[in-house]
């Protein structure tokens, strides 16, 4: 599976505490673990991994809190002006 356009959405969404739900390749880049950080979806099905994760708000609430803690850390700007 290919990517295409901007992952910036991910520290985005992150940032304001909204749950990620991505495959592998819409979070590369970032140190993000599935599971912990996001809700890693099946490429090849695609819908029952959304359902699947959305009957789970505790699990994405404590996911989208680690992802928003993550990007805190490690994603700043004097962090990134480090690298």
């Amino acid at each position: 599976m290919e990517g295409g356009g901007s992952s910036l959405k991910i520290p985005d969404m992150a940032a304001h505490g909204v749950p990620l739900i991505s495959t592998e390749v819409g979070a590369r880049g970032y140190d993000l673990l599935p599971g912990q950080h996001y809700s890693l979806i099946d490429p090849d099905d695609i819908s029952a991994s959304i359902r699947d994760a959305l009957k789970d708000p505790e699990r994405l609430a404590m996911q989208a809190s680690a992802a928003a803690v993550h990007f805190a850390q490690h994603f700043t700007w004097p962090k990134i002006a480090q690298k």
